[in-house]
């Protein structure tokens, strides 16, 4: 090397440093290697030797005239020499834990092994990133893990916030020096030049655990992470820091509930959470389930003042979000604080949006919307959410994190920051705009699900616009549900009928009931605010629908009748006669035929009237069902007829799927199976084109029943399964119900009593707690006829009297009429001298409802045998009703009469006639009729 004056310096220093390497303890060798680890540490030792008192004046003199450490170390280097380094001692600046840290065991058990890996790899890389937005607790995590993990780390444990007081960054130089000293390093020694500070800091790192707090953006983290494995890292930081690569990344969350819970009784005592747990969970709710929040309202709630005072007045304080964030504040503690600082760090584009997301209740908002709302377009509106998402201010959310939401606690935070620097007039224009655009898309979309077609469009396209339809609507449900909630509150009545009105049909298809219902209220209230009579009528009979739906006829008929009077008054004959038509079908499904006749000839006349077709054809597809369950099935069959080529002209595809799906239980009384199977693939044809899935899920049931009727019983059970399920999903509970009694029904036939009872059981709970009177009466009948076969006759008794009282209560004639004919069997099985009289009335009471089949079922019960010609036309009947069991039941009671009279040729032709209806029937009554013949 060239030798000038700094060389001569050091070579000068070199020599005198030489004389003191006789008194080293640990000794360093710098030799050929060119590590940048073994310069940095001969760097450190060259300062540490020229700073202290007794080293030769040499060094201090070149030091002080400005000479290089890093020239003492190519000197060193250079001469091989061996130099004493008094290695720094072990440091521990980690704050101490917080006693009352709760839950976080998800992320513990995730992020301990990350730095305390099972394997003890000391090559790996140990780093963590939590991030997340303010008050999440990410620092009171951060140093829980620390404590956790710090046995592995046998150097120092250091902790630095990266923002001073004021919530600056702290500068990388400023960082370095507060980490070295930290480590114990004297101020003195401390290099000022950034590099030579950053490589006597990476010296002195090895094995050490550091949690960096509160990490801007990634170059002011960067230069402190470690350079070699073996250390440990723990970062938290309001921004993602995508730029740095880390071993893991955890997004910190909101506590669950129990935690949350479980947090605040932990702060202010279980014995005050149990004493009120309702309370305590409103207070959590209102603290949003952040920890920070939590911590101070338990901090709040031990304050002296309110030690004694019950948890419910803090909670319903709590829940006026006027004065949440005030409440949320305890010494130089506040969320409001919190949230302060990350509002401060966003661009001004960004605050501005963030402010104005307050004015939206929508719980996941996408960027079209966001656009509207801040009437920017989307392209800008996506670069902006993304930085508010980088800030932890929002959260992103949907499938592909395309929308985001917001905490509750910040959006109260951004509503006061939108107060201060936003006008009224802001405001409702923005939410002008909002509502305008949601009406109009809810419009158009709800227009593809209308009944009907356009000549014009194509089937399959008719159906690839429906099903997009569904999705969007699907999609934003609750956002619309929302909108609609806010303008209710704050006066925007018009918005809220007409939104309501418009979501009517997509509701019905979804089987969305309770935002049904809701809508439908908010709507009725808000057309007699404004004395809208002709909304008040559509509102009153749009919620007859529901409750019709939801098997709430009571209600249903309510509001039907008061819709009819209305439409009746207005002139308006086409929605009068779609309430009269909807009004049949609630009095049809208590089972009062009478009225829901007459109810249906009201719907059809007024349809006719007005020539609407489609209304007729739905009230001809209702006429049917009813005549079903009386079982007149030629006129039903003739009314499903009549409806279906109108239903398919003028391309109503979910009335043609109602009209096939009531053929399929039709047929099934006629024992024609080959057409209910037909009519089962049309209904589902149809439902599945429109994704109808209440419709497929009745499909189902009925053709469950076909199943039965046939004795493919392993089908039935699959049948009825499959609906239940769906019905479910969607939260249809008298369907579900009747699933249920539906499989009972399959278990008894097929002799499996005890399954059968359970389901039973299980249909009568599901009407029981809707409560239905109809469905808790036939499935009472059923259960009594199980318990009967049981041999439980004091239950089967018990239901069949309970079944007879519920029937009374509803008017029901053809349920009273088996319940009697029912009680006859028991007490004729028992030899009960009641079993005449209880038949006879079955008998008179199903002749005066019209019930062919009971009455003849009671009749051919307390016939004489000797009577043949009765017992002949009762035979003669039951094969006209195609019920083949009552029929075999005719024949064999005539093949006694023959073989009594001593006739053997007519008692076995009847004989005969029995046993070739054995395979048509299930396996319990094939061996009740089988036993019979082989006792003949």
């Amino acid at each position: 090397m060239t030798d000038g004056p700094e060389d001569a310096g050091a070579q000068a220093a070199v020599a005198a440093l030489r004389a003191r390497v006789a008194v080293s303890g640990v000794d360093l060798e710098v030799g050929e290697s060119d590590a940048e680890g073994d310069v940095a540490a001969a760097m450190s030792a060259m300062r540490v030797l020229a700073l202290r008192s007794d080293s030769p004046p040499q060094v201090l003199n070149y030091i002080a005239a400005g000479g290089s450490v890093r020239k003492l170390v190519t000197i060193a280097r250079a001469d091989n020499v061996t130099i004493n380094i008094p290695r720094p001692s072990t440091s521990r600046n980690l704050p101490a834990g917080n006693p009352n840290f709760t839950g976080r065991r998800a992320e513990l058990a995730a992020l301990v092994p990350v730095l305390d890996p099972a394997d003890g790899d000391r090559r790996a890389q140990r780093a963590v990133l939590l991030r997340d937005g303010p008050g999440v607790g990410k620092t009171t995590l951060a140093l829980q893990l620390a404590h956790l993990v710090s046995a592995s780390y046998p150097r120092h444990h250091l902790f630095l916030r990266l923002t001073d007081a004021a919530h600056r960054p702290l500068p990388i130089s400023v960082a370095l020096e507060s980490l070295l000293v930290a480590m114990g390093v004297d101020r003195r020694e401390i290099p000022s030049d950034l590099g030579e500070r950053q490589a006597f800091y990476q010296s002195e790192l090895a094995d050490s655990l550091l949690v960096l707090d509160d990490a801007v953006d990634e170059p002011q983290t960067r230069p402190l992470l470690p350079e070699r494995a073996g250390c440990g890292v723990i970062i938290t930081s309001r921004r993602q820091l995508t730029g740095l690569t880390m071993a893991f990344t955890y997004d910190v969350e909101r506590l669950p509930d129990d935690e949350a819970l479980a947090l605040l009784a932990r702060l202010i005592g279980q014995s005050r959470v149990e004493n009120d747990p309702q309370a305590a969970r409103m207070i959590v709710s209102s603290c949003g389930n952040l920890p920070l929040a939590i911590w101070i309202a338990g901090a709040t709630l031990n304050a002296t003042s309110r030690l004694r005072a019950p948890l419910a007045r803090f909670a319903q304080q709590l829940a006026d979000e006027r004065h949440r964030l005030n409440l949320l504040r305890a010494g130089d503690q506040a969320v409001r604080a919190s949230f302060d600082l990350s509002y401060r760090q966003l661009s001004a584009e960004a605050a501005r949006m963030f402010r104005w997301l307050s004015l939206l209740q929508a719980s996941e908002i996408g960027v079209p919307m966001l656009a509207v709302l801040v009437d920017r377009p989307e392209a800008e509106v996506e670069m902006i959410r993304d930085e508010l998402a980088d800030a932890h201010v929002i959260e992103l959310a949907g499938e592909f994190a395309d929308r985001i939401k917001m905490h509750d606690l910040l959006r109260l935070f951004a509503g006061e920051l939108f107060a201060e620097t936003e006008t009224e007039n802001d405001r409702n224009a923005a939410l002008d705009r909002v509502y305008r655009w949601m009406q109009r898309l809810v419009d158009d979309q709800t227009a593809a699900l209308a009944p009907g077609a356009d000549p014009q469009v194509s089937s399959s396209d008719r159906s690839a616009r429906r099903h997009a339809a569904l999705q969007w609507l699907d999609l934003e449900r609750r956002n619309i549900m929302a909108l609609l909630r806010q303008a209710a509150a704050e006066g925007r009545l018009p918005s809220v009928i007409s939104l309501a009105a418009a979501l009517t049909r997509y509701f019905e298809i979804g089987s969305h009931w309770s935002d049904w219902v809701e809508s439908a209220e908010a709507a009725l209230s808000a057309a007699r605010s404004i004395h809208d009579e002709r909304a008040e009528a559509e509102c009153l009979a749009s919620l007859g629908r529901v409750h019709r739906l939801r098997r709430q006829p009571d209600q249903a008929i309510e509001n039907f009748d008061r819709a009819i009077r209305l439409f009746g008054a207005l002139g308006m004959s086409q929605d009068q006669a779609s309430a009269a038509g909807n009004r049949g079908i609630a009095y049809r499904e208590q089972h009062r035929f009478a009225e829901a006749a007459a109810s249906f000839e009201k719907a059809l006349a007024l349809y006719r009237q007005v020539d609407d077709r489609r209304g007729a054809a739905e009230t001809l597809n209702n006429m049917g069902y009813a005549y079903r369950y009386q079982r007149r099935t030629d006129e039903a069959i003739r009314c499903h007829d009549q409806a279906i080529p109108v239903f398919r002209e003028i391309g109503d595809i979910e009335g043609l799927g109602w009209a096939y799906s009531n053929l399929i239980a039709v047929y099934r009384f006629q024992r024609r199976f080959d057409e209910a199977f037909r009519s089962f693939e049309s209904a589902m044809d149809a439902f599945t084109e429109i994704h109808q899935r209440h419709g497929q899920a009745w499909a189902h049931n009925h053709i469950g029943a076909v199943h039965r009727e046939r004795g493919d019983l392993r089908q039935a059970r699959d049948s009825h399964q499959r609906a239940e399920r769906v019905f479910q999903e969607i939260t249809d509970a008298y369907g579900e119900g009747w699933a249920a009694t539906y499989l009972a029904l399959v278990e008894h036939d097929a002799n499996n009593l005890d399954l059968a009872k359970a389901h039973a059981e299980r249909g009568l709970d599901i009407f029981a707690g809707m409560p239905d009177t109809y469905g808790q009466a036939w499935t009472r009948l059923y259960l009594s006829d199980i318990c009967l076969d049981l041999d439980d006759h004091a239950q089967a008794i018990d239901h069949a009297s309970q079944a007879l009282e519920l029937f009374d209560s509803i008017r029901n004639t053809p349920g009273r009429a088996r319940s009697q004919y029912q009680l006859g069997m028991i007490f004729a099985r028992q030899g009960d001298q009641r079993a005449a009289e209880q038949l006879t009335a079955a008998m008179a009471t199903a002749e005066h409802g019209a019930d062919g089949y009971t009455a003849a079922l009671a009749k051919l019960a307390v016939t004489d045998a000797d009577a043949l010609t009765e017992l002949t036309t009762l035979a003669s009947a039951f094969a006209t009703m195609s019920a083949p069991a009552a029929e075999a039941l005719a024949a064999l009671k005539i093949a006694r009469a023959e073989q009594s009279r001593g006739d053997r040729d007519a008692a076995e032709r009847w004989r005969m006639r029995a046993r070739e209806l054995v395979p048509a029937l299930v396996p319990r009554r094939a061996g009740h009729i089988t036993q019979l013949l082989e006792g003949i």
